[in-house]
């Protein structure tokens, strides 16, 4: 049994491969949709596994474009767990123009639920915030208010920088400011809670109450606005 399986993978990852470097990217349509549902999932692991994270990035962006559109609900989440070995190898560009292909595709179809899931994946893997930037732009995420919706989710020290410059944008919005500071002091998380202290002192929101030690001057608060690494050096002065 372990033998025929083997021998399958083997099959399927070899043709798979042959497809991958011939770029007959219809030909993969075909193929896999002959596939039975076992050979189907493991056509999905191979190119999930293997192929997404090694290929090049024209060839990335090609079979992500060709997938997407095959099978959205069977590829999409397999694509994306590709992406974070990519970005620290730096062989993944937002920038690239497959991406651009990518997002005017799904931005045609309005394919709202799959753009959901790529902006909440990549705030967790973008180290950059003008890749997040770029990210809304992309997808047409314009208000500060549906930005805060992802970035609220997000778990990386951009994601926090870039929440912190929309939160600036709607700073006279008081009751929004507060609804932001208490769904992030519901997280188990450190950098959460250190971004609630620096909202608390920098926006003066008084209703937040918890034992933030750490006072600052205007100075000091003021930097933050600066840069993303003044940002940065400030946060980390905010430990729980």
């Amino acid at each position: 049994m372990t033998i025929h399986t083997h021998s399958v993978y083997s099959v399927v990852g070899a043709q798979l491969e042959r497809l991958f470097n011939t770029e007959d990217w219809d030909e993969l349509r075909i193929y896999l949709g002959r596939l039975s549902h076992k050979d189907f999932q493991t056509a999905g692991k191979i190119i999930g596994e293997t192929l997404l994270p090694s290929v090049d990035e024209n060839k990335f962006w090609a079979a992500f474009y060709c997938l997407i559109d095959f099978h959205p609900k069977a590829f999409l989440m397999t694509m994306l767990k590709a992406i974070p070995k990519r970005y620290n190898n730096k062989t993944f560009n937002l920038r690239h123009n497959g991406f651009i292909v990518v997002s005017n595709y799904l931005n045609t179809k309005n394919a709202t639920i799959d753009k959901e899931k790529i902006i909440r994946f990549m705030l967790n893997v973008l180290d950059n915030p003008d890749d997040i930037d770029y990210l809304f732009t992309r997808f047409k995420i314009d208000t500060p208010k549906d930005k805060l919706e992802y970035l609220l989710r997000g778990r990386t020290m951009a994601a926090y920088f870039v929440m912190f410059k929309t939160l600036r944008e709607v700073e006279h919005d008081r009751s929004l400011l507060n609804r932001c500071a208490v769904f992030l002091r519901k997280q188990d998380d450190t950098m959460a809670y250190n971004f609630v202290s620096l909202m608390k002192s920098y926006f003066d929101l008084r209703e937040i109450k918890g034992s933030f030690s750490l006072q600052l001057n205007p100075y000091e608060l003021g930097r933050a606005e600066t840069s993303y690494d003044s940002f940065m050096k400030l946060l980390e002065k905010f430990k729980s």
